[in-house]
């Protein structure tokens, strides 16, 4: 039996990562909460959880051009995740791209007014950094 090769962050290679090109201001606002490698990915995860899915409103096209982009990142939130965010996104029409800022601009502007959901990411952030992310 051989074991499964792993990456620099812990994930297996048949694990596709999530592309993301931010606006700049959603970037911002995630950097303030990622400190450490690992962080943007718990962020992500921690948004799809706690988000509401009827009270995102979609942009009806695969392209978004009214954006100014950030460059794009390469990030790793998991098989199982990644196939969920893959089907949402199929399921309203959209690039897994746009689908993420708008879960990420909601998530964000609920994070502002709540300080409940503030302390919960954080203490979610201690508690897991330095494990891999879950598949």
């Amino acid at each position: 039996m051989t074991a499964k090769k792993k990456t620099a962050n812990g994930s297996t290679p048949k694990n596709k990562p999530v592309r993301l090109r931010l606006p700049k201001e959603l970037k911002d606002a995630i950097i303030d909460q990622a400190h450490v490698k690992g962080d943007l990915a718990r962020i992500i995860l921690f948004a799809l959880r706690n988000v509401d899915r009827d009270s995102i409103p979609f942009q009806a096209t695969k392209k978004v051009t009214d954006l100014t982009l950030s460059t794009a990142q390469q990030v790793y939130i998991g098989a199982t995740a990644h196939a969920a965010v893959k089907k949402w996104a199929e399921e309203e029409d959209i690039s897994i791209n746009s689908l993420m800022i708008h879960v990420l601009t909601v998530f964000f502007r609920t994070l502002k007014r709540n300080k409940t959901l503030r302390d919960e990411l954080k203490l979610e952030l201690r508690a897991t950094r330095g494990l891999p992310i879950q598949d």
